[in-house]
C-alpha cells in the first residue's frame, strides 16, 4: 500500500472513531469477546508479575549468600590463629561458601525450570495481544466500510465491506477459541512449575542446614544473648577526662544524658593517671634517631594480581569464571564485587572468592 493510501486509510480510521465517540455511527460490538479480552489480561498481568518476582528472587539470594559470605569474612579476621575461635570462624566462612555453591544450584534450576518456561509461556500472550489489537483495526474498517455502504450503496463499498468483515469474523472465531484455551491451560502449565519451585527449594534448605550443622556445635556453650549486655570496655563518661574542662559537653558521643537516669551493667571504671615528674628531675632521655635508608623503587606489575580461593561459575554475561587457585589480574575493585581478567576473558567476581598475592 502506497504512503498516499495509507494516510486516506488513517483519516477514514481517525473519522470512524470520532464518530463512534459521538453517538453518529454504529459499533460492533461482542460482550463476550470483551469479557474474555479482561480476563486474559489479567492473567497476562499476573503472570508477568511472577516472573518478575522469580528473577527478582534469583538476584536477591545471590545478595544475601554475598552479604553473609562478607560477615563471616569480617568476623573471622578478628582472630588471631591462636585464638580458640579461629576454627570456629573458619568453618562458619565454609559453611557460608558451602551454601553460596547450594544456592547457585537452586538458581540454576530455578532459571531452567521456573523462569524460561515461563518466559516461554508469556510470549503466547503478547501474540494474543497483537491479534486482539489487530481485530480492534480489523473491527473499525468493518464498521466504516458498512457505513458507507449504507449511506452510498457502492458495490465496491459493499465489496470492501464483506471482505473486512469476513477477516473480522475469522479472527474473532480464532480469538474465542484460543483465550479460553490458554486461560484453562494455565493449571496444567504451572503443574512443573510448582514441582521445581518445591524441591528446588527442599534441595537448597536441606543441604543449608546440614552446613549450618557443622558450625552449631562448636558455638553450643556460647550464650548467644550475651552481646545484648556485654559490659563497656573504655573509660565510663563521668570519669573520663574528656568530661572535664571547657568542652565536657562533647565528653559523650552516646549513653544516656545526664537528665535521665538509667542503670547500667559496666565493668569498674579504670581511669587513666598520667605519671608525675618530680620538680628538677631530668627529663626522660629523648628516643635515639631512626636512621632512614633511600627508598628503591620497584616498578608495579600493570595490574595487581589475585588467586581464586574458590571454584566461581558465571551465573550472567558480565561475570568471569575461574577455579581455585586461578591467578587473575585485578583490574578495578568495587566493593563487594571486583573486575578481573585471566586468559583474555574479562568480568565482575566476588571479592570474597579471591586473595591479593
Amino acid at each position: 500500500m502506497s504512503t498516499w493510501a495509507n494516510f486516506r486509510t488513517g483519516v477514514a480510521r481517525t473519522k470512524q472513531k470520532v464518530l463512534e465517540k459521538v453517538g453518529s455511527a454504529d459499533t460492533t460490538t461482542n460482550p463476550e469477546f470483551d469479557a474474555e479480552r479482561i480476563r486474559i489480561l489479567e492473567l497476562f498481568k499476573t503472570l508477568k508479575t511472577i516472573n518478575k518476582d522469580v528473577n527478582s528472587y534469583i538476584e536477591k539470594s545471590k545478595e544475601y549468600c554475598i552479604v553473609s559470605n562478607d560477615i563471616a569474612r569480617d568476623v573471622a579476621s578478628q582472630y588471631e590463629t591462636t585464638d580458640p575461635m579461629h576454627a570456629t570462624t573458619q568453618q562458619h566462612i565454609d559453611m557460608a561458601l558451602n551454601i553460596d555453591r547450594e544456592r547457585q544450584a537452586m538458581n540454576e534450576n530455578l532459571r531452567q525450570f521456573v523462569s524460561g518456561p515461563l518466559q516461554e509461556y508469556l510470549s503466547q500472550f503478547r501474540d494474543l495481544k497483537l491479534r486482539m489489537k489487530e481485530l480492534d483495526v480489523r473491527r473499525l474498517d468493518m464498521d466504516r466500510y458498512h457505513r458507507e455502504y449504507i449511506k452510498d450503496r457502492k458495490l465496491a463499498v459493499e465489496g470492501k465491506y464483506k471482505v473486512t468483515k469476513e477477516a473480522y469474523e475469522s479472527l474473532l472465531a480464532e480469538l474465542m477459541h484460543d483465550i479460553p484455551a490458554l486461560y484453562a491451560d494455565r493449571a496444567l502449565f504451572f503443574e512443573p512449575i510448582v514441582a521445581a519451585m518445591a524441591k528446588s527449594h527442599a534441595t537448597f534448605y536441606a543441604n543449608s542446614a546440614r552446613n549450618v550443622s557443622s558450625v552449631v556445635p562448636m558455638v553450643a556453650h556460647i550464650n548467644e544473648s550475651g552481646a545484648t549486655n556485654h559490659p563497656r570496655t573504655i573509660t565510663a563518661v563521668e570519669n573520663s577526662a574528656m568530661a572535664r574542662g571547657p568542652r565536657a559537653s562533647l565528653a559523650s558521643t552516646s549513653g544516656p544524658s545526664s537528665t535521665t537516669s538509667t542503670t547500667t551493667t559496666s565493668r569498674p571504671a579504670s581511669v587513666y593517671t598520667p605519671p608525675v615528674v618530680p620538680m628538677g628531675a631530668p627529663a626522660p632521655a629523648a628516643a635515639a634517631p631512626v636512621s632512614l635508608q633511600k627508598a628503591t623503587f620497584v616498578p608495579t606489575p600493570t595490574y595487581p594480581r589475585i588467586q581464586g580461593l574458590y571454584d566461581f561459575k558465571a551465573e550472567d554475561p558480565r561475570e568471569l569464571t575461574f577455579s581455585k587457585g586461578d591467578v587473575l589480574e585485578l583490574i578495578r575493585e568495587d566493593g563487594e564485587w571486583y573486575e578481573a581478567q585471566i586468559g583474555g576473558r574479562r568480568g565482575l567476581i566476588p571479592s570474597n572468592y579471591v586473595q591479593k598475592i
